[in-house]
């Protein structure tokens, strides 16, 4: 048998990264941590690729200067 133990999460911003905890953490309402990006430290350092996984893939070449960031649908 297991036993539960209370949790508690909290978030901490920092200066480049906002975070936002919502749910209460329960199975019907789970908890979810979200990032907005802020400030301009990264401006100019990430580039969204629209586009599949595998087109992606095939590209053969990268901006060396550029976090890619490809994201997931579910």
């Amino acid at each position: 048998m297991f036993e539960a133990f209370p949790m508690t999460l909290a978030v901490q911003n920092s200066s480049t990264v906002a975070l936002t905890l919502t749910g209460t953490g329960t199975e019907a309402d789970p908890s979810t941590v979200s990032a907005t990006v802020i400030g301009s430290a990264i401006t100019g350092k990430w580039g969204l690729w629209r586009g599949t996984q595998a087109e992606y893939n095939a590209l053969g070449t990268y901006d060396a200067n550029t976090l890619y960031f490809i994201p997931v649908v579910v």
